[in-house]
């Protein structure tokens, strides 16, 4: 009776302690997309194509995470549902010169990080690994011939950044590099072309603590 009595409150403080080192919440903020890179030439049929970057438009984040403490530092994976907007110039080059125009694609991601977190000072800092899953995509390119749209099923990058708390908010801001180049997506017929550099991003949200 007292083993009984002793491991019923041994379990009680155990499951009482885990408790309380996992949190669950919810995120949402901005992000911007850097990339300045060198032009591609896309062949079409009778002319070439080049595609400049011009801007990316503020992108918006939704998701949720969950934070696990464990001896001093935490490790928190989260799902981020993202939205991205991009514009390009594309001149048409052919036997009537050069003929510009701005075209517009969008796409939507899965985002899968996972940081981990310790405490600097008065603030959080973390670093991890991130997942980009595309989900869905639009795209005005597809006037060229032959255009096609191939995104991978994943493609991988790292974040790392600072935050703070306040009652039940969490703010943080992040830089996020990505290790395939920009553009990897695009095809015309059987070949795939890119810009040289890899996209970045700054990121900022805020989250609430359920």
């Amino acid at each position: 009776m007292k083993k009984t009595l002793i491991l019923l409150v041994f379990a009680s403080f155990l499951s009482t302690t885990l408790s309380s080192q996992i949190e669950f919440g919810m995120k949402a903020g901005l992000h911007s997309l850097d990339l300045v890179s060198e032009s591609i030439v896309l062949p079409g049929s009778d002319q070439d194509f080049e595609v400049d970057f011009v801007e990316s438009e503020y992108g918006f984040q939704f998701g949720l995470y969950t934070r696990i403490k464990l001896f001093g530092i935490y490790i928190e994976p989260a799902a981020m549902l993202h939205s991205t907007s991009i514009n390009y110039t594309l001149d048409e080059i052919g036997d009537e010169g050069v003929i510009g125009a701005v075209r517009n694609e969008k796409f939507t991601n899965l985002d899968i990080p996972v940081m981990i977190g310790f405490k600097l000072l008065f603030v959080k800092a973390f670093f991890g690994p991130v997942a980009h899953l595309n989900i869905s995509s639009a795209s005005d390119l597809i006037d060229i011939p032959a255009y096609a749209q191939r995104f991978d099923k994943a493609t991988y990058g790292f974040q790392a950044g600072l935050g703070f708390e306040l009652w039940k908010l969490r703010f943080e801001a992040k830089y996020e590099g990505n290790l395939s180049k920009f553009g990897e997506h695009i095809y015309v017929g059987d070949d795939n072309f890119a810009f040289d550099n890899r996209p970045s991003r700054i990121i900022a949200n805020v989250g609430y603590r359920f």
